[in-house]
């Protein structure tokens, strides 16, 4: 294992397609990008529990979190990967799907719509014009 530091592009392409997995240990960094180019290359993540992180990687599915600091779960986790080709395997094909199904443009765009219509047909408080939730107040 060893740090390679900021890489861009094709070179960073070409290092996702060269490894089996992928540790993020942060403390800091509530939202990495870089979760989810790993999961776009159908890598399993070794991450942290810190802010939105638990809401891209799912613990045993897409691969491990680890509480911040925690570096003997981290080595553990690490350990159980690098002996288990089948659970790496696997896991890298559910974050690869669960790129593609959640965290694409075409992913986004579709709960967008899907949230847009809602609020057209009135189902939720969306697409509720505020004038008319401010009318309804005054008449009180």
């Amino acid at each position: 294992m060893r740090y390679v530091g900021p890489v861009f592009g094709a070179a960073k392409d070409e290092l996702f397609a060269r490894h089996d997995l992928f540790v993020f240990p942060t403390s800091r960094d509530t939202f990495g990008l870089v979760l989810l180019e790993a999961m776009q290359h159908g890598l399993p993540v070794v991450t942290t529990t810190v802010g939105a992180i638990p809401e891209v990687v799912v613990e045993g599915e897409t691969g491990f979190l680890v509480t911040p600091d925690d570096v003997p779960a981290l080595a553990d986790r690490l350990a159980r990967l690098a002996a288990e080709p089948d659970l790496r395997r696997q896991m890298g094909v559910a974050a690869r799907h669960r790129y593609r199904t959640q965290f694409t443009l075409e992913a986004f765009e579709r709960r967008l719509v899907a949230a847009l219509a809602r609020g057209i047909r009135g189902d939720d408080r969306i697409g509720q014009p505020v004038l008319a939730r401010d009318h309804a107040l005054h008449e009180a």
